[in-house]
C-alpha cells in the first residue's frame, strides 16, 4: 500500500494477478480448490476493499470540510443576514399570497350561498354542499392567489354564478332532494356546475331514470318498519309464483342491512 490508505499499490496488483494466473487454469481443469488455495487472494482482494472505503470515507470528510470552509466564508463576509432577509421576504410573499386566495374564495362562497339560498329545490339536495367548489372550476383566477390574478370586478362572475344556479332550479323536481350525493343525477348537476353546460340537465326524467332502482330501494327500505315486516317480505317472496326468488330474497336483505342510507 501507498502513504495513502485508498491507494492501492502495484505490487499489491501484481501480487493479484499472480494469484488470478495460477489459479483460473486450475479452475478451467475442473480441480477441486480448497479454502487454502483461495485464501491468498482473498486475502489481497480485501485491501482493495478495503482501499474503496477509505477512499470513500476520504471523499466525504474532504466535502465536508470544503463545505465548512464556504459555510465559514459566508459567515466572515456577512451572508447569513442576507439569508435571513430573504426569507423572511419569502415568507412574506407566501402570505400575502395566501391571504389574497383566502380572501377571494371567501367572497365567492358567499356569494354562490346567496345565491343557493334563494332556490327553492337546490338549496335541499344532498348535493348541495360541493356546489361552491364546482363553480369554482369556471373561474381560474380564484383559485391563484397571484397579483396578476386579482379580480378588481366581481359583478361577471355574480351575474353566471347566479344565472347557473336559477338554470339548475328550475331543471330540478322534488324527487331529487332524497337523492344521495353519490346518484347519477347528484353526479349530472355536480357536472353541469363545473361546466356549465346546459344540455347536462335538459331531461331531468331521463337523468332520474338511472337512479331508478335506488329509488326502489328506498321505498322497500321505509317499509321495513322492524324486523317482522322484513320477514313478511321474504315470505311473502319464498310463496310467490317468482322464478328467480334466491336473488330477490339476497336483494331484501341487502336493503335490510343497509336500510340507515335511505333514511
Amino acid at each position: 500500500m501507498t502513504d495513502k490508505p485508498y491507494e492501492v499499490s502495484s505490487g499489491t496488483w501484481e501480487a493479484i494477478q499472480a494469484e488470478v494466473n495460477k489459479l483460473l487454469p486450475a479452475i478451467e481443469r475442473g480441480d477441486n480448490l480448497t479454502p487454502d488455495d483461495v485464501k491468498e487472494v482473498k486475502k489481497l482482494v480485501t485491501l482493495v476493499d478495503n482501499a474503496s472505503k477509505a477512499y470513500n470515507k476520504a471523499l466525504k470528510q474532504s466535502f465536508n470540510s470544503y463545505k465548512q470552509m464556504l459555510s465559514q466564508k459566508l459567515n466572515e463576509i456577512g451572508y447569513p443576514d442576507i439569508s435571513s432577509y430573504i426569507e423572511m421576504k419569502r415568507k412574506e410573499q407566501q402570505t400575502d399570497i395566501s391571504n389574497r386566495l383566502t380572501a377571494k374564495v371567501a367572497r365567492f362562497t358567499e356569494i354562490v350561498h346567496a345565491e343557493l339560498d334563494k332556490t327553492s329545490i337546490i338549496k335541499r339536495t344532498q348535493f348541495v354542499g360541493p356546489i361552491p367548489s364546482q363553480l369554482m372550476n369556471l373561474f381560474p383566477k380564484i383559485n391563484s392567489g397571484a397579483v396578476a390574478n386579482e379580480i378588481k370586478d366581481w359583478a361577471p362572475i355574480e351575474t353566471m354564478v347566479s344565472t347557473l344556479i336559477q338554470y339548475a332550479d328550475e331543471q330540478v323536481i322534488e324527487m331529487v332532494t332524497i337523492l344521495p350525493l353519490t346518484s347519477i343525477t347528484a353526479q349530472t348537476f355536480g357536472a353541469f356546475f363545473k361546466t356549465g353546460d346546459r344540455e347536462l340537465l335538459k331531461d331531468i326524467k331521463e337523468i332520474l331514470k338511472k337512479d331508478q332502482d335506488w329509488l326502489i330501494n328506498r321505498q322497500v327500505a321505509l317499509s321495513m318498519t322492524d324486523e317482522t315486516t322484513m320477514l313478511n317480505m321474504l315470505d311473502g317472496i319464498l310463496h310467490s309464483g317468482e322464478l328467480d326468488k334466491l336473488s330477490q330474497i339476497r336483494r331484501l336483505l341487502n336493503i335490510w342491512d343497509t336500510r340507515h342510507l335511505y333514511k
